[in-house]
């Protein structure tokens, strides 16, 4: 199984039966954050390796930097395979665009609640989880309608959060997600923020993952930015994202919950088609079965 880091937020999970993209389609940058470069950024608007053939692609809400209504129709005109599931405001966007009717049949718009809802997304099944996003200025615009998506590849199950602010704990817990047994937990890593370590390591020892990955990184501060989340102790191992198009394999490990990561050679295509063999033996973590104690990356070589 492959997770390539398209940009910012973004992801393109491989696995068996199926291959996900997850607020991969957008194009703003807002001057300081990651974007799909031209070459990709065309390859995902007309479907060709490596995202051809996606069975489902969601957003978790409408900031420029995770969704591009346009990007994603153009996707979906030239991907007949693939369904798209995005808050309905961000639906709203794309609705009045040429040719939204030929693959609106596609589309889910998930409303604004206080539950989740699991979606029939071909042969993928996936529970949408509403969630505050972070909290902003008054001074910026409007905070947009979050959702995560949780869903398992093969035998691993990802939790993808999108911009979920340090708030929802409580509705991490309503929903009932621990019992998700989530392995890969995906988030912004302004949730590791100094001013919000307690709530955010409250939240991660709520889903008790087996790994994190770091996303939102900002070019030039990424380092820095990492630091802040990979010195808090008693988390899960970290894998920070910063490299566009950078691949790696993942996989289970024994027969307990543990999951191994590693990186592949950086190639575009890396992310097209399963590995043939397991992860090399240099693997950038093996985190233990559950139950075990996980202890936290002790320097920046470890990570």
């Amino acid at each position: 199984m492959t997770i390539t880091y398209v940009a910012n937020m973004g992801l393109l999970i491989v696995g068996p039966g199926a291959k996900v993209l997850v607020d991969s389609m957008f194009t703003e940058s807002y001057g300081i954050f990651q974007v799909p470069s031209a070459d990709v950024l065309q390859r995902l608007q007309e479907a060709s390796a490596p995202f051809d053939g996606v069975t489902c692609a969601l957003a978790t809400h409408d900031d420029g930097d995770h969704f591009s209504a346009t990007v994603v129709l153009n996707h979906l005109l030239h991907d007949s395979s693939c369904s798209f599931a995005a808050p309905a405001e961000a639906i709203a966007l794309m609705a009045p665009l040429p040719r939204y009717g030929d693959v609106k049949g596609r589309i889910y718009a998930v409303p604004p609640s206080g539950a989740s809802t699991d979606l029939k997304l071909g042969s993928l099944i996936v529970r949408a989880i509403p969630l505050e996003h972070m909290e902003r200025p008054p001074s910026m615009p409007r905070v947009p309608y979050n959702l995560g998506y949780i869903f398992s590849i093969g035998d691993i199950r990802f939790f993808h959060a999108g911009d979920m602010g340090v708030q929802n704990l409580e509705a991490i817990q309503r929903c009932n997600l621990r019992s998700e047994k989530v392995d890969v937990v995906i988030v912004n890593w302004y949730l590791f923020r100094e001013r919000s370590v307690e709530s955010a390591r409250a939240i991660i020892g709520y889903l008790r993952p087996q790994l994190i990955l770091l996303t939102h990184l900002t070019p030039g501060n990424h380092r820095e930015e990492a630091d802040q989340a990979t010195k808090i102790s008693g988390l899960p191992p970290i894998v920070p994202l910063d490299t566009p198009m950078q691949t790696y394999g993942i996989q289970r490990e024994g027969a307990g919950r543990g999951v191994s990561i590693c990186k592949l050679p950086l190639r575009p295509e890396s992310a097209n088609v399963e590995p043939r063999q397991s992860p090399p033996p240099t693997a950038l973590y093996v985190t233990p079965a559950a139950g075990a104690p996980v202890a936290p990356p002790s320097s920046a070589a470890d990570r």
